[in-house]
């Protein structure tokens, strides 16, 4: 089972997925902006 984490790139969101990450739980995060949450998962990219 995978868990939908809503607002990732907010405050209470990216720590609900630092904490499934560490728990080793499989998530799927929605975002609205793709950049932020690139930022905020440390991903850089050149396109």
């Amino acid at each position: 089972m995978k868990i939908l984490v809503t607002g990732f790139t907010g405050k209470v969101g990216l720590q609900v997925a630092n904490y499934l990450k560490d728990k080793g739980i499989p998530m799927v995060c929605e975002v609205r902006n793709v950049e932020k949450a690139k930022v905020s998962l440390g991903i850089h990219m050149n396109t």
